[in-house]
């Protein structure tokens, strides 16, 4: 699916001066779901629109934009109406807006793809390395590279972005909505997830993705939680120093 726009003033006129980013979200249709009665009240039920077909960054240039996906087979084959929500800017304002005069659902053309996503997963930094420390508060970062897109619908049972620290199955950690695909490149993307407060000592991590096509890919790193803050490869440039210097230094904290 391809979609294009324009960014606009208030009066719908295009903003060919505007030259920036633009974030889409692109919504499967609403589902129904139900409250679970809690303290004895009554159940009852309710609408949202929450499941994520396509999340990323497209250019806007001179007030045009373009961006393209694929179409997940976890959508719902009901046909609804599904929604679009814009958030452009250009360093100097920004814009938002909406679309939802379109229609999703039924099967489409099956995409020829049986391989499942290639997964980078590193802590802090893409200079990690298996079994290196961190402090306690560490970034799990994920980068993830398919062919056609990285499923994040959330409908389809068991096909989740999910990672698992310390095999602990029953806290299994869903992360669907912390991808976003890279600019103008559908194919690949990343993620950014804080973890808080883990405990000193070695650590494992595991992570698994889906592609829209419904194949997946496991992968996972250890790593070990220093106790204490300390720095270490101290240096500085220029040396000797004039009138000015830079210090450089690792340490464990995120």
């Amino acid at each position: 699916v391809t979609i294009s726009g324009y960014v606009a003033n208030f009066s719908g006129n295009k903003l060919t001066s505007f030259t920036g980013e633009i974030t889409p979200t692109v919504y499967d249709k609403e589902i129904l779901m139900e409250t679970m009665g809690n303290a004895g009240e009554t159940s009852f039920n309710f609408k949202v629109q929450e499941n994520v077909i396509y999340k990323g960054i497209a250019s806007v240039v001179n007030g045009e934009f373009l961006f393209s996906f694929v179409i997940p087979k976890d959508i719902s084959y009901s046909i609804g109406k599904g929604k679009v929500v814009y958030y452009a800017n250009n360093g100097e304002t920004d814009a938002h807006g909406a679309f939802e005069n379109f229609v999703i659902g039924g099967a489409g053309a099956q995409t020829a793809d049986n391989q499942g996503p290639e997964i980078e997963l590193f802590m802090d930094s893409r200079d990690f390395m298996s079994g290196n420390e961190t402090g306690k508060n560490p970034t799990m970062l994920v980068f993830l590279t398919d062919e056609n897109g990285i499923n994040t619908v959330g409908t389809g049972i068991g096909h989740d972005i999910t990672a698992v620290l310390d095999d602990d199955y029953s806290n299994i950690i869903v992360l669907n909505n912390y991808y976003q695909a890279n600019i103008d490149d559908y194919r690949s993307g990343e993620i950014q997830f804080p973890l808080k407060n883990l405990s000193v000592g070695q650590h494992n991590l595991k992570l698994k993705a889906w592609d829209v096509a419904n194949n997946s890919t496991e992968t996972e790193i250890d790593f070990v939680v220093h106790g204490d803050f300390f720095i270490d490869g101290v240096s500085n440039y220029p040396n000797p120093v004039y009138d000015h210097t830079f210090f450089i230094f690792n340490h464990n904290e995120a």
